[in-house]
């Protein structure tokens, strides 16, 4: 794969934003819905890295893979991750 490109980076970047200051002091739980094609799953461990960084622990992340996406083991083991 070659070099993530400034869009590339933006996503990574937006998609990194503090869950807590979506949730406020509720700290309600929010669900994060991310379809994966094969070719997005070189993102899955810097989102789900991003994911685990969070102040707030009241997340789950629901990953709908694609025309075969595999997701990788280390994702699948956290019980947040449907």
């Amino acid at each position: 794969m070659g070099a993530a490109s400034e869009s590339d980076e933006w996503i990574v970047l937006a998609f990194g934003c503090k869950i807590s200051s979506l949730l406020g002091d509720d700290m309600a739980l929010i669900s994060i819905f991310t379809p994966v094609h094969p070719a997005g799953l070189v993102w899955l461990d810097e989102y789900y890295d991003s994911l685990v960084e969070q102040t707030a622990d009241g997340w789950e992340w629901v990953i709908v893979p694609n025309k075969g996406a595999a997701v990788p083991d280390r994702i699948k083991a956290d019980p947040r991750v449907r």
